[in-house]
């Protein structure tokens, strides 16, 4: 087998070679070698590596070097676009909710609680209207059973809407993680992956824990609470963006591949988190309140968009009555009424008492 002479440091510096001795490897084609990552001269040209001191220095190969400078831009893109994701978040977004909250905050309450109780009606129309088609008599029993269907039906979206009346918007901001959408790379196998979120955690409450930033400002402070949630629901892909964000500002993250394998892995990695992270900010600047920024600040609009509004209410309330003129001869035969203006006073009431008595 051919074999190649490569030039390497031994120290203490000897007298034979300059302090270089010579080792023979194997002579493998370039796309299989181990070092293809570094620049290989034409085999008829002598190689006599750069030195400065004792050290060599090598000469990486055009592609890597290429690589490296597309992760660096990568990093840098990824790093800007979380800052925008963390002020949108935490400063952006949370002033223009309250200030719609201020300029529409009641007609979008009512035309919340209006839809879902238009839903339920149709849901109770339907389910009473399915009855009487196949023939079947309508009594107590059966307007007490399609009543506790139709609240068992809606009351996740009922207590939803509730808890977050209650605390007036998302917690921290809307940056919210939910196990279920947390994801980890779709080319890293589970175990590799819970082994990555473990090192990746270590590193990351090394640098941004508070006992090891005193006095740290608001955005560190913010980042950990993000790697918490992260990390406790296995969310690797937001453990990376963070590593790869902090090692774009200040590099103390992601240690310096060595291979080409290597690099390559990180690049994709790191493209991956882009294209991401670019969803989740061009999702975030594409819906409201975000979308109508400019028109928070325009009286005309503002009067336009609560006209707009109070029509939509206006139309839902139309649907209710429709639905309550149905629904009043089928619950009079559990009830006592004769009008549809009771039907809304009938079911609030059933409501809250199975809210009471599901507490």
């Amino acid at each position: 087998m051919n074999t190649a002479k490569v030039a390497i440091t031994t120290f203490p510096k000897t007298q034979k070679h300059g302090g270089r001795k010579l080792l023979e490897l194997p002579c493998v084609p370039h796309s299989l070698s181990p070092l293809n990552f570094l620049y290989s001269p034409p085999r008829n040209q002598s190689y006599r590596p750069k030195t400065l001191g004792h050290v060599n220095a090598l000469i990486l190969h055009p592609d890597t070097a290429n690589r490296r400078q597309r992760i660096a831009a990568y990093r840098h893109e990824l790093a800007t676009l979380f800052a925008e994701r963390l002020e949108l978040n935490f400063e952006l977004l949370p002033r223009l909710r309250q200030t719609f909250a201020e300029l529409f905050g009641d007609l979008e309450r009512a035309i919340q609680e209006r839809t879902l109780e238009m839903s339920e009606r149709r849901r109770m129309v339907e389910l009473f209207s399915i009855k009487l088609d196949r023939g079947q008599r309508v009594d107590a029993r059966m307007v007490e059973l399609v009543m506790k269907a139709v609240h068992n039906e809606f009351g996740r979206v009922r207590k939803r809407m509730r808890h977050e009346m209650d605390t007036n918007g998302l917690p921290n901001g809307g940056f919210r993680i939910h196990k279920r959408r947390a994801a980890t790379a779709a080319d890293t196998p589970p175990r590799e992956a819970a082994q990555e979120l473990q090192r990746l955690y270590r590193q990351l409450a090394k640098r941004l824990h508070p006992d090891m930033q005193r006095g740290s400002d608001e955005v560190t402070a913010i980042c950990w609470d993000v790697i918490q949630q992260g990390y406790h629901h296995g969310d690797l892909a937001m453990l990376r963006t963070v590593a790869n964000v902090l090692e774009a500002t200040n590099g103390v993250c992601a240690p310096l591949a060595s291979s080409a394998e290597m690099l390559a892995a990180d690049e994709r990695q790191l493209l991956a988190a882009l294209k991401a992270e670019r969803r989740v900010v061009g999702a975030m600047k594409s819906q409201e309140p975000y979308s109508i920024r400019e028109g928070l600040a325009d009286q005309q609009w503002i009067a336009e968009r609560r006209q707009q509004m109070e029509q939509e209410l206006a139309a839902i309330e139309v649907e209710i009555a429709k639905c309550d003129r149905f629904l009043t001869p089928v619950l009079s035969v559990a009830h006592n009424i004769n009008s549809p203006e009771i039907v809304q006073t009938i079911w609030s009431d059933f409501v809250e008492t199975m809210y009471v008595n599901n507490r």
